[in-house]
């Protein structure tokens, strides 16, 4: 195994060092394991794995994140120079606290909710991060016309964080993103390069 000591280093280096090390590995493939102390990178690294077509499994211990990308055998690791380097910081976040998009007709809002995120599917840059939180968090309750979307954009590499309290408050349990508390919110918005709030 090829072992990365990462920490402390800013995105997209331990992405870039993980690409290194994937390349120099033998025709069979093998196993790279790199450490980093911050979950944006690990998150990164996954994505990267998972972009290239590579298992991947991270664990976290005493703040240090360990991610080991198993490269399989002729895998070809000219795929990794296709794939866009991560930004050191979030591009884009929004941060969505209602269900329905402006101020009137609670349908109308709903309406121009569904096609605003519809909309950021087509985007060519995706927002890094889509934050719910207060009734905003019906847009991932089970039947909701949103949830296509909001898979779409999960799947495209933005993170779909969801307040834990606010599920609980309303008893939703999500169709698609992560639980998150309210620290996890504010990290994503404070380390945000942009912000948009709905």
């Amino acid at each position: 195994m090829t072992s990365i000591d990462a920490r402390g280093l800013a995105c997209p280096l331990p992405v870039i060092e993980a690409k290194k090390a994937i390349k120099a590995l033998p025709p069979e493939g093998g196993l790279i394991q790199i450490l980093v102390d911050n979950s944006l990178s690990a998150e990164n690294l996954e994505r990267m794995s998972a972009a290239a077509g590579y298992s991947c499994l991270t664990e976290e211990e005493e703040g240090t994140h360990k991610v080991t990308i198993a490269v399989g055998e002729h895998s070809d690791p000219a795929v990794l120079d296709t794939l866009p380097l991560p930004s050191a910081g979030n591009a884009l976040v929004i941060a969505i606290g209602k269900k329905s998009l402006g101020e009137g007709e609670p349908e109308l809002g709903e309406i121009l909710m569904k096609s605003f995120l519809h909309t950021l599917t087509n985007l060519a840059e995706k927002p890094s991060a889509i934050l719910l939180f207060n009734s905003g968090v019906h847009l991932v309750k089970p039947g909701a016309n949103t949830i296509a979307d909001l898979q779409a954009l999960a799947q495209s590499g933005t993170r779909i964080l969801v307040c834990g309290t606010c599920l609980d408050y309303y008893d939703i349990r999500p169709e698609v993103g992560s639980v998150a508390s309210m620290l996890d919110i504010a990290e994503e918005m404070t380390k945000a390069e942009k912000s948009i709030t709905l």
